[in-house]
This record gives C-alpha cells, structure tokens and sequence, in this order.
C-alpha cells in the first residue's frame, strides 16, 4: 500500500513540474515572438504576444519589460512605465526594466524621475557600456 502511494505522489508531482516547465516554455515562446515582432514594427501584435506570455506566468518579469517597451515605442508613456514599475516590483535588481523607464521618464518631461532611474542603472549594472549611457543620460538632463 506504501509503495502504492509513493508511485502515486511520484507521479502527481512528475505531472506537476511537466505542467508548470510546460506553461513557462509556452510563455517564452510567446515572450521570443513578441520581441521578433516588436524589431519588425508589430508593436500592437507585440504587445499581444507579451500579455499572452504574462497571463501564462504572471510574474515573468522581462514580459513585463518587453511590453512597457512596446508600449514605450507607440508613445503610450503611461502604460510603458505602469509595465517597467511592475517589472521593477517583481525584480528590483532588474536593470534594463530601470533603464527603459528612465528614458519614458525622460520623454514625457519629468527629468528628475529619469535621472533617478539611470542612477539605479549605475547602481545596478556591471555592464560598463550601460553605465556610461545611464552618465551621459543623467548629463544631459542635469543640463536642461
């Protein structure tokens, strides 16, 4: 009877962790499609792909990035930087997530939110390209 339930409890969790790397492929797949759409300039069929991916695994944080991205493309600050704060909620050391709304910061005019977040960039980031970029950001809005 033991070993009858073993099995079982084997099996059931077996099926669990095919059923949860199953949903986290799908949402990848979805998340890759969006990207390839977002270069192509399909930033609504983009974002598709990305909320797709995000209702498959809810805290899936470069989603979230990915779609603030495409938003930010279409000039919908709002949306972009409400995406960027959730990725940031879910990942606070997420870099690029800081990165992308430092610049929808910057472009809808509020310079001190931007400098803000190219400081987390310096803060955050090893890689030194990145940095030198979040500087020149931070410069050149210290100087308007």
């Amino acid at each position: 009877m033991r070993k009858m339930f073993a099995l079982c409890t084997a099996t059931v969790l077996l099926l669990l962790i095919l059923l949860t790397v199953g949903c986290q492929s799908a949402a990848v797949q979805h998340n890759d499609r969006g990207v390839a759409l977002t270069t192509e300039g399909g930033y609504d069929e983009a974002i598709a792909e990305f909320s797709k991916a995000i209702e498959l695994e809810p805290e899936y944080v470069v989603a979230y990035s990915n779609r603030g991205y495409a938003y930010g493309l279409k000039g919908e600050w709002d949306i972009a930087i409400a995406d960027f704060d959730k990725a940031i909620e879910l990942a606070p050391d997420y870099v690029l997530a800081y990165n992308n709304r430092g610049y929808a910061y910057e472009w809808q005019g509020e310079y001190g939110k931007a400098i803000a977040d190219f400081e987390m960039v310096i803060k955050l980031s090893q890689d030194p390209s990145q940095i030198e970029n979040a500087r020149q950001r931070i410069e050149e809005l210290q100087s308007q």
